[in-house]
């Protein structure tokens, strides 16, 4: 066991880095606060499990929904990601730290990890662990989790696709439309669900993290 919420799975992501990198062109620099110095991401521009060329990466995201999620498919844990993203790191560029609040579920997968590009670190019990990475890793942990990179020392890309996974939040989203057609003066309405909304992920992401920390 780690004594820390995340598990580590791999994947081969072949020439993946390769054909994500013209993507990067077309991304501006600070596109987000939370990526300094020489470094780029693809938030809320490019969403990478939405590529047909990252198809095969499904059965490593289904895998891991299966061990928390039930009366699962295939197709219907593709609809649990949320959002996605990817991050390019060249030589002082890293992420710093951040949480993923209103997640249960995320999949940092290490793409490209050139020799001294960096490792990742999580916040838990009042101190940073280090989590060595290398390329094909696939870090698992909790939405809830503060998390951050070291920063890069190469001056090739380190490059991560980063997945947000949560059951039901479609679902939870569509009822605050019907809410809101139904009467949007009804604020107190669209408070209460998005509370409890909010709440029912706050709670799956604590059970999720339970479950990693007696994992292998």
């Amino acid at each position: 066991m780690n004594g820390i919420p995340y598990i580590r799975r791999h994947f081969d992501f072949g020439n993946l880095a390769e054909f994500l990198e013209p993507y990067f062109n077309t991304i501006p620099k600070n596109n987000t606060y939370l990526e300094t110095g020489d470094a780029m991401s693809s938030v809320n521009i490019v969403m990478p499990h939405t590529m047909p060329e990252l198809d095969s990466l499904m059965d490593l995201v289904y895998q891991a929904c299966e061990m928390f999620y039930e009366n699962l498919t295939k197709e219907k844990c593709k609809d649990y990601i949320t959002r996605s993203w990817m991050n390019k790191h060249l030589r002082t560029g890293k992420t710093t730290e951040h949480s993923h609040e209103g997640v249960e579920l995320v999949m940092s997968c290490y793409v490209s990890v050139p020799e001294n590009s960096g490792n990742f670190e999580l916040y838990y019990e009042g101190k940073w662990h280090t989590v060595p990475v290398k390329t094909n890793d696939v870090l698992i942990f909790p939405g809830s989790v503060v998390h951050r990179t070291e920063t890069s020392q190469s001056d090739l890309p380190r490059i991560v696709v980063t997945l947000n996974i949560t059951e039901k939040f479609y679902s939870d989203i569509d009822k605050m439309k019907e809410i809101f057609d139904h009467d949007p003066s009804d604020q107190a309405a669209l408070q209460k669900h998005f509370i409890n909304m909010m709440g029912k992920i706050s709670d799956k992401a604590a059970h999720i993290e339970t479950k990693l920390l007696e994992m292998e």
